[in-house]
């Protein structure tokens, strides 16, 4: 069996005077029944709205805990309540999606998906967890685009993609029905916004983020309203730098 890396530990102050402790691992192939069973936790409990939900088959949640991805986790009292995934794809990726050219395709890392149990929401785990994951990968192995697919109804997710830098670039109905925001993070020449010039989009207004879509902008960034989200949609700036 593997040894456990303990990466970090995080101290949530509670009004009573407690702390909510957890511990941020590095998760292995021994993890992979815990992971398989955290995520059926989050599936039922998302079943009222499958449109956002992403359940992944085990088989991809075993080569992320193996040599083909990087996985982390937070655990309370030894029980894991949350992770976060990087995945290395094979033949199919997520750059064709993200409207890349065939010959870069085997320059794409997927940041998959992040799970976070009912009763620990609201601490930003899936927040903290993307930033840890992204760490541990270090050079993504040198791997230039970084992409990911999210719900539009999927509000934490989002947010999770843009504060790393992960602009929409694309909104797709996918196999299904479902309509998907597609977003991908050029490493080489990251994109930068003019929030003066922006544009701010409800995420349910289908046609008009097509529009600006396809006209060149992307969304770089949310805010939760009352009663709706919105986008904020720009033309990017590239800069020749790796980030």
């Amino acid at each position: 069996m593997m040894s456990v890396k303990v990466i970090d530990e995080i101290r949530i102050p509670q009004p009573n005077g407690s702390c909510l402790c957890y511990t941020i691992q590095r998760l292995a192939p021994q993890h992979l029944s815990a992971v398989v069973d955290l995520q059926q936790q989050a599936r039922h409990h998302a079943a009222e709205n499958d449109a956002i939900f992403m359940e992944r088959p085990t088989d991809i949640l075993a080569a992320c805990l193996a040599d083909e991805g990087v996985a982390v986790g937070a655990f309370a009292a030894d029980q894991l309540v949350a992770f976060r995934l990087l995945y290395y794809p094979g033949k199919f990726n997520q750059g064709e999606y993200a409207g890349l050219p065939p010959e870069e395709w085997n320059k794409v890392v997927h940041l998959e998906i992040g799970v976070v149990h009912p009763l620990h929401r609201g601490h930003a785990l899936q927040r903290r967890l993307t930033a840890q994951v992204l760490a541990e990968a270090g050079d993504l192995r040198c791997k230039r685009y970084l992409c990911s697919v999210v719900s539009p109804q999927n509000y934490p997710s989002i947010k999770d993609k843009l504060v790393v830098g992960m602009p929409v670039v694309r909104l797709l109905e996918l196999p299904g029905g479902h309509w998907r925001y597609i977003f991908c993070r050029d490493r080489m020449k990251p994109a930068q916004f003019d929030e003066a010039a922006a544009i701010y989009v409800s995420v349910n207004d289908r046609e008009r983020q097509l529009e600006l879509l396809s006209q060149g902008y992307q969304g770089f960034r949310v805010e939760k309203l009352s009663h709706d989200a919105v986008l904020w949609y720009g033309v990017p700036q590239r800069q020749d730098k790796v980030q």
